[in-house]
């Protein structure tokens, strides 16, 4: 494997292709195939990446025939790949914010650190598939992702879910802002967000589905009590000082049981 980030990135977007090219009609898939997005682990992806096409996993696969997922997954491989070179590099969850209008979506991304900056870099793995397809598209959306940075990503086009939590608690934003399609807006998507931020700076990814039985990531949609807030306020906070609160972040996780995942979710 290389260690270059744009060689990197190349190599998730050789294996995965995001649900959004299904969604616009440029891509058909069987809705057994579907299925492949509920895949958990980096490692159960590759064996099916390999089962259908055994060549090396460093050899793009035909678009048709490349694992199907969403943001989460093209974040969590491109994550797995750049720790197994030895470079530091994290799932974030939060929401896209770089298109018109003030409607902010439910989005995940990769941090790797650079050494060179001293800082972390976001890299958007969804906007640099596009980018890499982009004949795919429509000369309207060309034209939006020619302004887009994929591998440096704009912290005003990606903002953390502490963040977004954080300006709506303030009320510098409106919550029904943030979402991502349907009637999926509003405080809980936040709320889900900032959580599964929490859960991923632990090193548990959860599927954009994934509900844990008696704990804030389910499907209700009950406003929270004054002492729930106060502990989504206090998550927001470690989550945007994640480097110098890591330890309480992990202590916070263990010592919060009804955020635990089941045991049998599998994710290494």
């Amino acid at each position: 494997m290389p260690t270059d980030l744009d060689a990197l990135c190349s190599i998730v977007n050789g294996l995965t292709v995001h649900h959004i090219w299904k969604d616009i009609g440029q891509l058909n898939i069987s809705e057994e195939r579907q299925k492949e997005g509920n895949i958990r682990a980096v490692r159960t992806k590759l064996a099916r990446i390999m089962e259908m096409d055994p060549r090396p996993i460093t050899q793009a696969r035909p678009f048709e025939e490349r694992l199907y997922g969403n943001c989460r997954d093209q974040a969590l491989m491109l994550c797995s790949f750049l720790r197994h070179s030895g470079l530091p590099a994290r799932v974030r969850k939060g929401f896209m914010a770089n298109f018109p209008g003030p409607k902010k979506y439910d989005h995940a991304i990769c941090e790797v650190w650079s050494n060179t900056d001293h800082r972390w870099l976001i890299v958007d793995v969804q906007i640099d598939n596009m980018l890499r397809e982009v004949q795919r598209l429509p000369s309207e959306a060309q034209s939006f992702l020619a302004a887009r940075s994929a591998q440096d990503t704009s912290p005003e086009d990606f903002l953390h879910a502490g963040q977004a939590w954080l300006k709506c608690r303030a009320g510098e934003d409106d919550p029904m802002n943030y979402g991502v399609e349907g009637d999926l807006w509003g405080w809980f998507m936040i709320r889900h967000s900032l959580l599964r931020d929490l859960l991923a700076l632990n090193k548990l990814e959860l599927l954009p589905w994934d509900h844990i039985p008696g704990s804030f990531i389910g499907p209700d949609r009950i406003d929270p009590t004054p002492e729930q807030y106060a502990f989504l306020d206090q998550v927001a906070k470690m989550t945007l000082a994640a480097d110098d609160a890591l330890d309480e972040i992990v202590c916070f996780y263990q010592e919060t049981p009804s955020l635990h995942v089941p045991e049998d979710w599998a994710y290494t």
